[in-house]
């Protein structure tokens, strides 16, 4: 698992945020799915523009090697990202243990804030579950148009679990769940 943090001088705000890129799936040989390597480039063109925020890969195993998070850092290495700039938090297999694992890993390495990085219709709960855990969030969605009833049974499906997750939230402390303990 890459831990490393990045060297060097920018921006506070950049030294305390992350750009967390959450998981889909991987395919046959450790390949990303087309969802996760389009989220993937989403992230390290943001890392390319917040050249002092860290980069973090969130997801674990699904039916597939490696994790979601060791493709993510795989082939954010291929795209230029610097190693020592990537964690992995490899151990989550859903949008709640993303936020939650992602924010006991910031509060370790000092990051206070995060570019939550997914597809649009996921973002609303993304970025609702990283807060609930008292993580600042913001959407950074990836925008996908192709066939408009594979976008909208996602979003369906997504407003469908906001009411779950809320539910799933209230029996998790708001801000105790960030620090370490299960």
């Amino acid at each position: 698992m890459a831990e490393g943090r990045r060297a060097g001088c920018g921006a506070p705000d950049d030294r305390q945020t992350a750009i967390v890129i959450l998981g889909a799936a991987v395919w046959p040989g450790g390949e990303p799915s087309p969802a996760l390597a389009r989220r993937i480039a989403r992230g390290a063109d943001l890392a390319a523009r917040h050249p002092e925020a860290a980069v973090i890969g969130s997801g674990g195993w699904g039916r597939e090697p490696p994790a979601e998070a060791m493709a993510i850092r795989d082939r954010l290495i291929r795209l230029g990202v610097a190693p020592e700039r990537i964690l992995c938090e490899d151990a989550s297999t859903s949008t709640l243990e993303n936020a939650l694992f992602t924010a006991r890993l910031m509060q370790r390495h000092g990051l206070r804030r995060a570019l939550v990085v997914t597809d649009s219709y996921h973002c609303p709960r993304a970025v609702l579950t990283f807060r609930w855990f008292g993580v600042p969030a913001r959407a950074r969605p990836v925008w996908r148009f192709g066939r408009i009833d594979r976008w909208l049974k996602a979003a369906l499906r997504e407003l469908l679990a906001l009411p779950v997750y809320v539910f799933r939230l209230s029996h998790h402390k708001r801000r105790g769940d960030r620090s370490a303990g299960s």
